[in-house]
C-alpha cells in the first residue's frame, strides 16, 4: 500500500476536498475543513481506505505536508475570504521534529493571516502522551495557530481531560451526535462539553450534523458551529468558491449517499 500511495503523490493522484463548518446562529460559513482523495484505478477512496499508510512515516508526513501547504497557499491568495481553514494533522505528524520546524517556516510566510490556519489532532494522538502533547499544542500557539482537539469523545474520556490542553476549539465526535435525539447519553454528554468549553473560552463543533431536528438540538444543548452533510459535503474548491461567491448554495445532501460520507482516519 505505500508504494502505492507514494507513486500517487509523485503522479498528483490526491486531491484536497473541503467541508464547510457553520455557525449554529446564522449557518454562515467560517472554516472550511481540507479532506484528501486518493484518485486510484478509476475510484475515489477516502482516507478511511488508506489509514495505514497515512501513518507511516514517510508517506504520512509527504502527504500531510502537501495539504498543509496548499492550505497555506489558499489563505495567501486570498481565495477563501477569510474563511480559516482546518487541516487534519496524522500522528506522523504531530511526532515529527520536522513538522515544527516548517510550521514556523509557513508561520513566518502567512504573518497575521496564520490565524486563519487551524491544525485538527484526534483525540487519541494527544492521549498518547498528555505532557508531550500539552508541550507540542503550546508551541503550535505560540506562533499564532488555532488548535482543536478533533473526534472528542471517541475514546470515551471524561470531560475533564479538556483541562490537560490549551486548544482552541473541540470537535465532537459523531459517535455522540448521531443519535443525540434519542440517546440521553449522548445529550448528558454534549452538554457536559459546552458546559465544559464555556469556562474554558473553547469553540464547540459538532460533526456528523444530517438532519434539522438533530441540528436544532446541538445548538439548543450550546454548540457554537455545525459539520456535516446536513448543510454541506465535502466540496472540490472550484464548487467551494460557487458557494463562498454565493453562486451556489449546497445543503440538505440526499441521505442516499450514506455509502460515500466522509471516513476520516478513527
Amino acid at each position: 500500500m505505500d508504494k502505492r500511495v507514494l507513486h500517487g503523490l509523485a503522479n498528483r493522484a490526491f486531491t484536497v476536498h473541503y467541508q464547510p463548518v457553520v455557525f449554529c446562529h446564522n449557518h454562515s460559513i467560517f472554516e472550511v475543513e481540507a479532506l484528501v482523495r486518493w484518485h486510484h484505478d478509476g475510484s475515489v477512496l477516502y482516507p478511511g481506505q488508506f489509514v495505514q499508510a497515512l501513518e507511516s512515516g514517510e508517506v504520512g508526513e509527504r502527504l500531510g505536508e502537501q495539504v498543509l501547504a496548499r492550505a497555506v497557499e489558499h489563505i495567501l491568495r486570498g481565495d477563501l475570504q477569510r474563511c480559516a481553514v482546518a487541516v487534519n494533522i496524522a500522528a506522523v505528524q504531530f511526532q515529527s521534529p520536522y513538522f515544527l520546524r516548517m510550521l514556523e517556516r509557513l508561520s513566518a510566510e502567512l504573518g497575521p493571516l496564520v490565524q486563519q490556519l487551524h491544525l485538527e489532532v484526534p483525540e487519541w494522538v494527544l492521549l498518547q502522551d498528555l505532557r508531550y502533547s500539552e508541550q507540542r499544542i503550546q508551541a503550535w500557539r505560540n506562533l499564532g495557530v488555532k488548535v482543536t482537539l478533533d473526534d472528542f469523545g471517541s475514546s470515551h474520556v471524561n470531560v475533564s481531560v479538556l483541562d490537560s490542553f490549551e486548544v482552541d476549539c473541540v470537535k465532537i465526535d459523531r459517535t455522540h451526535t448521531r443519535y443525540v435525539e434519542q440517546s440521553v447519553a449522548d445529550i448528558d454528554f454534549v452538554r457536559a462539553v459546552t458546559s465544559a468549553a464555556q469556562s474554558r473560552s473553547l469553540r464547540v463543533v459538532a460533526k456528523g450534523v444530517e438532519g434539522s431536528g438533530q441540528s436544532a438540538m446541538l445548538c439548543d444543548l450550546g454548540c457554537h458551529a455545525l459539520q456535516g452533510y446536513y448543510f454541506y459535503p465535502p466540496l472540490p474548491f472550484t464548487a467551494l468558491q460557487s458557494v463562498l461567491d454565493g453562486r451556489s448554495n449546497v445543503v440538505s445532501f440526499p441521505q442516499k449517499s450514506e455509502k460515500k460520507r466522509e471516513q476520516k482516519p478513527e
